[in-house]
């Protein structure tokens, strides 16, 4: 499988978000430059053909305009309503579109599972089923969705994983975000990839602490459940065990990584936390900011310049 890079999979999410996941070269090569070739070199973008329009400018607007080929200089041109006839790049006109069969096998990837797992289409282009993967001691149910968000896609999801609820939680990764009044079987506990992700060499990777957050915490609740605070946050509890901090900057710390969290998106620079704790330039790991001290560890992360709430 191949290694994507951080923009390279952010790109493939927010297209795999479109109704049709279709985009010009000269948009693709604007946006991802050399990297483009390698999506499209390793399958995951496919030809789609030639565009017959064009988007032009007019004044705040963008308007769809008909390609013609002058018969004379074989030049492609488009007719600009303020401008007239304007020359158009052939570039802009070749098409590519997301292979949507392609995205559980970047989905495993990204969680480390097998190479060799084969995943199971529930609904044809918008859910998976990935199998079982480790996620604690044990083995959950991990499934894979397109397009979670839009009402009519959700309620066919909804639909094809009720005959599937396990005894115990089920993770559901998506592609792009999840709108607070959508409502899934209370088994299946959501994130999307975008949440969950951490740098793992030339690539990223889904980190399993945010995902066991995620199906043991019940989701990333706004307030109360598997983690409580007090008003200063000098004192948390998580899972019913107490953890105090003295120290008005560990406060500080602390604050951040838990208001993140129930924000929704727990992943932190390391880095930002501390100067917005006022930490000197010395001090830049929470190593060092909880030093003498471990039990933090319990319930916060920290790894390659990154730090997040785990529950």
């Amino acid at each position: 499988m191949t290694t994507l890079s951080e923009t390279g999979l952010r790109f493939l999410l927010g297209l795999a978000e479109v109704v049709r996941p279709v985009i010009s070269s000269g948009i693709l090569t604007e946006q991802l430059g050399d990297e483009a070739r390698t999506l499209i070199d390793v399958g995951y973008l496919i030809p789609d053909g030639n565009r017959k329009t064009v988007l032009v400018t007019v004044g705040e607007s963008e308007v769809d305009v008909p390609v013609v080929r002058d018969g004379i200089t074989g030049q492609f041109r488009c007719f600009h309503p303020d401008r007239g006839f304007l020359e158009v790049d052939p570039l802009r006109l070749g098409t590519f579109r997301l292979d949507t069969d392609r995205l559980p096998e970047i989905a495993i990837r990204l969680l480390g599972m097998s190479a060799n797992t084969k995943p199971m289409t529930l609904l044809p282009d918008h859910l998976w089923d990935l199998g079982q993967d480790y996620l604690t001691k044990k083995k959950f149910p991990i499934y894979l969705a397109r397009r979670l968000g839009r009402p009519d896609v959700h309620d066919r999801i909804a639909e094809a994983l009720g005959p599937r609820r396990a005894r115990g939680a089920s993770l559901l990764l998506t592609t792009g975000a999840i709108p607070r009044h959508l409502a899934l079987p209370p088994e299946y506990r959501a994130i999307p990839i975008a949440d969950g992700l951490v740098p793992s060499g030339r690539g990223v990777l889904l980190d399993k602490a945010i995902l066991r957050g995620v199906l043991l915490g019940g989701g990333m609740p706004a307030n109360g459940g598997p983690l409580i605070h007090s008003a200063e946050f000098d004192v948390v509890t998580v899972h019913g065990k107490e953890y105090r901090f003295r120290g008005q900057k560990q406060r500080d710390v602390v604050r951040q990584l838990v208001e993140a969290f129930q924000g929704g998106q727990p992943q932190c620079l390391t880095a930002r936390v501390l100067e917005g704790a006022e930490y000197s330039d010395t001090v830049n790991t929470l190593a060092k900011t909880f030093s003498g001290r471990t039990d933090w560890r319990d319930f916060i992360a920290e790894d390659s310049g990154s730090c997040w709430i785990f529950l």
